[in-house]
């Protein structure tokens, strides 16, 4: 890539570029299900890369982590690297086919590095993700109210596809945490079956989790939770 000049000759710098790949889905600190197939993208300055791996980890207990090879899950204190498919000339890759690997409420982190021949990308920290089967979450909102005041309507919504055989071991839980005022107004709504619309927390201070589980959110309910700001 240049040169210097010496006194008996020229001294030539090379330099090696190493590809880069990364993870695009699942996407990094997700809840998702299904999870079919495991993608990316891998990219080399001038020229295209020869293969991908990927490693898959069960993180649920970082005590005692499982590393899949590609068949079954293990106790391998190494870290298992799988070969996946080159969909694009490596621009774009996948490992998998209709992936029934994973455990539902486990948390998994997948890491790639892609090649080019025997030289290797060091792979990055990767991507963590949730398995939570049969939960699918549209949209939600996080606010951390710190010391502002709030006097607008505060809306946490979602939606939930849910199989109906087993609807007292599913449901949605809304989670509100902090110090916060919520007016008389206060209530939780469901669009279809589900908690009472009249009954809410009333007006005055909380530093607590509010949340209902199952079964009072049942299999077919979306709903939203909206409360006022108080002063």
């Amino acid at each position: 890539t240049g040169y210097e000049s010496g006194e008996n000759g020229t001294i030539y710098h090379f330099e090696f570029a190493l590809p880069v790949s990364s993870i695009t889905d699942p996407q990094n600190n997700t809840v998702k299900a299904p999870l079919l197939q495991v993608k990316g993208t891998a990219f080399l300055f001038g020229g295209a890369p020869t293969n991908v791996r990927v490693s898959i980890t069960d993180i649920t207990d970082p005590d005692n982590k499982l590393r899949h090879n590609g068949t079954d899950w293990t106790t391998s204190t190494e870290e298992i690297w799988l070969d996946a498919v080159d969909d694009n000339g490596w621009a774009d890759w996948h490992y998998g086919e209709n992936l029934d690997i994973w455990t539902t409420q486990h948390e998994y982190l997948i890491r790639s590095k892609a090649f080019l021949g025997e030289n290797e990308e060091s792979p990055s920290e990767g991507n963590t993700f949730i398995f939570w089967d049969g939960i699918y979450i549209n949209r939600n909102k996080i606010l951390h109210a710190g010391t502002k005041i709030y006097s607008d309507n505060l809306w946490i919504s979602g939606s939930s596809t849910i199989s109906c055989e087993s609807s007292d071991d599913y449901g949605v839980t809304i989670i509100i945490q902090g110090e916060f005022i919520l007016d008389q107004g206060s209530k939780i709504t469901a669009d279809a079956k589900g908690y009472p619309s009249d009954t809410g927390p009333g007006k005055g201070s909380y530093s607590r989790d509010y949340g209902h589980s199952p079964p009072w959110w049942n299999c077919g309910g979306g709903g939203s939770y909206g409360g006022n700001g108080g002063d």
